[in-house]
């Protein structure tokens, strides 16, 4: 039993390593050819041929490296250690597998290049099924094995059954997505403003995509465990934007319109090649921020009477005063204002204790 990083640092042999390097650039030069038969415009069809020459060209320069590598002294490689079953807990932490696609401008596709970890659990992977003969030997467990996209559900697969993708002739993710996936073009409010997003809305052929996913996964839900816990009473609090708070989601409007390359005079926001290609995501986490307390982004722009800290602090009052006999217990939870900042003005539970003073 080790933790994940400790994993990490497992060794694989370069044999292996390069097996797997040498299907990923079979993959790209297939994805390749499959955009010759598309009918691009030439200016995108050159686009996708020099970006996926360009990973072909990467793979090729891990293989000439893995060619030269040698062994150190004293070190064992996983494939020297005799594991025959493998067991992943908290496997949604190795969600970021590398897998190639001609997708562009696709959203919530995760992250096709992958990283380090990812790749050294695939090829313990692929190991022990080598070993076992079969897709078997590996576990995977987790509470959330799908969480931001459906291009999860495909590197699960591809984790744990690439003979059924291999014989189903979904090897590549396009494959796949254009089996089982339904992409489209739908219209999404960002910031008071209505934009057209493409996207992987919906499933096509799901039964044959949900009969092959109960195959080899143990489904325990609310709906097969009997568990002793309390009902959920849910409440959603609508409160509306002051002054300050509409002005701001102005300039972050024409901010992101200008994709962050020129400033619109909001304290803390970067822009120009501090915001190149990140523009969306620090317009939406300068929103949040805005929208929970504005002084978790400039504390001289002061408390909002009656906004967000004012109404979590009245309810969680008058929860303690019907609950007062019983000492019933609150838990007050967000996700962001609780930096470990040096400036404790910036921190959300000193908002809090304000109220409570």
């Amino acid at each position: 039993m080790m933790t994940h990083d400790q994993f990490s640092l497992i060794p694989h042999e370069p044999r292996l390593e390069m097996e797997i390097i040498q299907q990923e650039k079979e993959e790209l030069e297939a994805l390749l050819d499959s955009k010759n038969s598309e009918n691009l415009d030439r200016k995108s069809f050159k686009q996708q041929q020099r970006e996926i020459n360009k990973a072909i060209e990467k793979l090729d320069e891990k293989l000439a490296s893995l060619l030269t590598q040698s062994k150190d002294k004293g070190t064992f490689y996983f494939e020297e250690m005799g594991i025959d079953f493998l067991t992943v807990d908290e496997s949604q932490q190795f969600k970021n597998l590398a897998f190639s696609t001609g997708f562009r401008d696709v959203k919530g596709l995760g992250k096709p290049s992958g990283n380090k970890k990812t790749m050294n659990l695939l090829m313990a992977t692929r190991h022990i099924q080598s070993k076992r003969g079969a897709d078997k030997g590996v576990m995977f467990a987790s509470g959330t094995p799908i969480s931001n996209s459906l291009s999860e559900l495909y590197l699960l697969f591809k984790y744990l059954t690439p003979t059924y993708l291999a014989e189903a002739g979904l090897k590549t993710f396009d494959q796949w997505a254009n089996t089982f996936a339904e992409i489209t073009s739908v219209f999404e409010d960002y910031m008071g403003k209505y934009r057209s997003n493409t996207r992987i809305v919906s499933v096509k052929n799901a039964p044959e995509l949900l009969s092959h996913y109960r195959s080899f996964t143990d489904v325990k839900n609310r709906l097969n465990l009997t568990l002793d816990k309390p009902s959920l009473k849910a409440e959603l609090v609508s409160l509306q934007p002051n002054n300050l708070q509409q002005w701001v989601i102005q300039q972050l409007n024409v901010y992101v319109e200008r994709k962050g390359q020129s400033d619109v005079g909001l304290p803390g926001l970067k822009w120009g090649e501090d915001a190149k290609g990140a523009f969306g995501l620090l317009a939406m986490m300068y929103a949040r921020k805005l929208s929970l307390d504005p002084r978790l982004i400039d504390p001289a722009w002061g408390k909002i009477p009656g906004g967000k800290i004012d109404a979590v602090v009245n309810n969680v009052v008058d929860i303690y005063r019907d609950s007062h006999e019983v000492k019933g217990t609150q838990l007050i939870f967000s996700d962001i204002g609780t930096p470990k900042n040096p400036e404790p003005k910036m921190r959300l539970y000193d908002f809090f204790l304000e109220n409570f003073d």
